[in-house]
């Protein structure tokens, strides 16, 4: 019996450890965020593309410190996100490359997007619960789109992190619905243009328009300009105002989470009244899962993000989506998941 309590104890011992270990992993994961924006920042993953270089001509390379850059990339090495294949020689791994500027999945816009503005209202996320305040209006003053009118770097620091989602989720979208059966679709706050430029490439039959600011529109990618002139042409406005006419289609993809329900029942409401009789309406969001389950974490996540970062933004459930689709008129048809977490949720005009 003895020897059964003192395996019991060890047995315990051992979990209270591995509990206490993932508990310092949650933690202490701003650590190594800022250690990648940091890395971000210094251009290393460019720096390395070519070949792998010792830490003394990397530090010369980037303009820093060496002793310190040293700590600092072999700490990262140790998580995979670069390799120090020989003493203080470093390379990249295929973390490392989504680091690279030129890479076709670069995550690097999404790294200075997080590593700015969005990192600042973060630490505020304690004032913002018990307040129910936005975070970023209370550290700069103003919501963050009007933040964008006077700031246009951190709207093009958005943008391209916008561009980088809507990248990742254009293979999911475009796999799980059929858009042969439209004529002419409308991307309400649409971006640089990244989501209509896929679809147009796919579709041949399909025409397009893309709605957004006008300082949004200004910017947009040249790509769309040039490959589907005859196809597709920009409108810029306020969609809190209206929206263009003449779509048998209209998506907002990653839009309405941006708001509360009041605004978001406005842009809904203006895309209601413009939109023919059984026109469709495709909303490209996370549905929040009810629930403890894991696999739900990242969705709240996000939600939580939008609580700090956006005026009143929020993820929803699926019944919340249909109660503001309702309310703006239209009939909820059905919700498609797609390979990404992102779903489609398809609605009517009645």
């Amino acid at each position: 019996m003895p020897e059964l309590t003192i395996n019991q104890d060890t047995q315990s011992d051992h979990c209270q450890k591995a509990l206490s270990s993932q508990f310092m992993q949650m933690l202490t994961g701003y650590w190594v965020s800022q250690s990648i924006m940091t890395v971000v920042k210094l251009n290393i993953a460019d720096e390395l593309k070519e070949q792998p270089q010792d830490i003394h001509m990397l530090s010369k390379s980037v303009g820093a410190h060496q002793d310190s850059l040293y700590r600092l990339m072999r700490m990262l090495s140790s998580i995979g996100i670069f390799k120090e294949s020989e003493s203080q020689v470093f390379g990249l791994t295929p973390l490392a490359e989504l680091l690279c500027s030129d890479s076709p999945n670069s995550m690097k816009p999404m790294v200075m997007m997080l590593s700015g503005e969005n990192y600042t209202a973060w630490e505020h996320l304690y004032e913002g619960v018990k307040s129910g305040e936005s975070p970023f209006e209370k550290v700069f003053g103003m919501e963050i789109f009007q933040y964008f009118n006077t700031h246009p770097n951190a709207q093009q620091v958005f943008n391209n992190a916008m561009a980088t989602l809507i990248r990742s989720d254009s293979t999911a979208i475009i796999n799980a619905y059929n858009y042969d059966q439209h004529q002419t679709l409308v991307d309400v706050g649409g971006g640089n243009g990244m989501l209509l430029t896929t679809l147009l490439s796919h579709y041949p039959s399909l025409s397009g328009v893309l709605f957004d600011l006008p300082s949004v529109i200004n910017g947009v990618t040249e790509k769309l300009r040039a490959e589907f002139e005859d196809r597709c042409h920009t409108v810029s406005g306020d969609f809190f105002e209206s929206v263009p006419a003449g779509g048998d289609c209209y998506v907002l993809s990653r839009v309405i989470r941006g708001f509360d329900d009041e605004r978001a029942l406005k842009i809904l409401n203006n895309i209601y009244k413009v939109m023919p009789v059984q026109g469709k309406l495709l909303l490209m969001e996370f549905i929040l899962e009810l629930g403890d389950d894991p696999s739900t974490a990242t969705t709240k996540l996000m939600d939580i993000n939008m609580m700090v970062f956006a005026p009143g933004g929020r993820d929803r459930t699926e019944e919340e989506h249909q109660t503001l689709l309702q309310k703006a008129g239209f009939e909820l048809i059905k919700v498609i998941s797609t390979e990404n977490d992102i779903c489609i949720l398809e609605a009517i005009k009645k």
